[in-house]
């Protein structure tokens, strides 16, 4: 009788306790509401590619076959225009000046005696002349032999044919004398370039010359020198993101084993997109006095 009785009072409360339980259940989540706000959403493009020069001048000798003496620049040097870089041999360019200069000595002589001679010439005649107008005007009147007339105007010829060579002559030494500056000229011009400068301001990034080589424009250039020290980044960029990408954005730069960020700037999008990779060409260039090794790999983020 006792265990009925715990039974149906046990019966009872589990029965009152599932109203409670659904009670519970049935209570609606907490909601939290807050007013929508339009606001742009900075989207970061990610490009990479290579480092290049901005832009490169070869350095060549502009004589050949004449001896490096001295190299006076390194690879990774910033030079300044005019700076010396490599001295050449110019000691035959010298010994020629020096023959040119004694050419011209002796041919300074030579028309200096040749205008002597000429003004001799001259003198001669002109007192022929006046001897053969006096015999020809005495002839006429019967005062002088056809003889005497003959040898005045035989002296007039001589001294007239001798005035003749000697301007010749001068003009011979004239055109040598020319000849003469123009050779000095040319000598002057190899010996000026016996020293090799640079043509601009910039870093060197390659240097293939050695001191005893032979000079000759036809071999690798002395130097490669980037104008300015001004470096690029050429990233390739999907074509779909190309419309995207502005002149003038700002890129922040990874290079490959370097923690430091460098800052650029966009200055030049390719007008063309490779057709097989569909990839443009995008050109950063770096901010001033940043370097980054030619030829590494670097990583561009656009905002």
């Amino acid at each position: 009788m006792i265990r009925r009785l715990l039974l149906a009072s046990t019966v009872i409360c589990f029965v009152q306790a599932v109203p409670a339980l659904a009670q519970e259940a049935a209570k609606p989540p907490s909601v939290t509401v807050v007013s929508a706000e339009k606001s742009a959403v900075n989207e970061t493009l990610m490009v990479t590619g290579s480092f290049e020069a901005r832009e490169e001048v070869f350095v060549v000798p502009e004589i050949d076959g004449v001896r490096v003496l001295e190299v006076k620049a390194e690879e990774g040097d910033m030079v300044n225009k005019g700076d010396v870089l490599v001295k050449l041999d110019a000691r035959s360019i010298d010994i020629q000046l020096q023959q040119n200069a004694a050419s011209r000595l002796r041919n300074d002589a030579s028309v200096a005696q040749s205008r002597t001679q000429i003004e001799q010439a001259q003198i001669a005649v002109d007192r022929t002349r006046r001897d053969l107008n006096r015999t020809v005007k005495l002839r006429r009147d019967g005062y002088a032999s056809a003889e005497v007339a003959e040898a005045r105007q035989a002296a007039y010829d001589a001294a007239f044919s001798q005035l003749e060579t000697a301007k010749s002559a001068i003009a011979i030494l004239q055109a040598d004398e020319k000849n003469i500056e123009a050779q000095r000229a040319d000598l002057l011009l190899r010996r000026s370039r016996a020293e090799i400068v640079a043509p601009v301001t910039g870093m060197i990034t390659r240097r293939g010359v050695k001191q005893g080589d032979n000079a000759s424009g036809a071999k690798e250039p002395m130097y490669v020198i980037v104008k300015n020290g001004e470096i690029k980044l050429v990233a390739e960029v999907p074509e779909a993101e190309l419309p995207r990408i502005k002149l003038g954005q700002t890129v922040n730069i990874e290079i490959t084993g370097s923690k430091d960020e460098i800052v650029g700037t966009v200055f030049l999008i390719s007008p063309e997109v490779n057709p097989t990779t569909r990839l443009g060409r995008v050109h950063i260039k770096l901010d001033k006095g940043k370097r980054a090794a030619i030829g590494s790999f670097g990583r561009g983020f656009i905002s």
